[in-house]
């Protein structure tokens, strides 16, 4: 059996991601998630260090804020490297995140240079263009009749 590296967290942004554009033009993106762990008074929160890169890094930048909810889907990745200033051996593991869901309802949770969305008129009726006109309505599926003498035992 071969191994699997799979992580699938939701969780809240710790802080605003921080996006870095690398040589190269790749752009990589970091960032805290809180996961909370257990239930009742035995709740605690865990801390994951996330890291995307490119297009999913700059939406990642573009759309989250500290306290947006999100679900990351992504591999675990451990970093090691010896310490400049004391020589030790550091390591650290992370997700490296291929897909970020954005969760929430819309508008909750956004990046304070953006103003709030005005709340829409309660008289004015909301009016989908791309629904079907009462004429062009498609009428309802014949019904067939059900025949208790046919033998529809399907083999598999």
């Amino acid at each position: 059996m071969s191994d699997l590296n799979s992580v699938q967290l939701i969780g809240r942004l710790g802080h605003d991601p921080e996006l870095k554009a690398l040589q190269g033009g790749k752009s990589v993106c970091s960032f805290r998630i809180a996961v909370n762990d257990g239930w009742g008074d035995r709740e605690s929160v865990i801390w994951i260090q996330i890291e995307t890169w490119g297009k999913t890094a700059e939406n990642v930048a573009e759309h989250c804020a500290k306290g947006k909810q999100i679900a990351v889907t992504g591999k675990l990745k451990m970093n090691e490297w010896v310490g400049k200033q004391d020589g030790k051996k550091h390591s650290e593991i992370r997700v490296t995140a291929f897909s970020v869901q954005f969760l929430g309802a819309k508008g909750e949770q956004q990046p304070a240079q953006q103003p709030p969305a005005a709340p829409p008129a309660a008289s004015v009726p909301e009016i989908n263009p791309y629904a079907p006109s009462p004429a062009q309505a498609q009428p309802a599926a014949p019904t067939l009749p059900f025949d208790p003498n046919v033998d529809d035992d399907v083999p598999f």
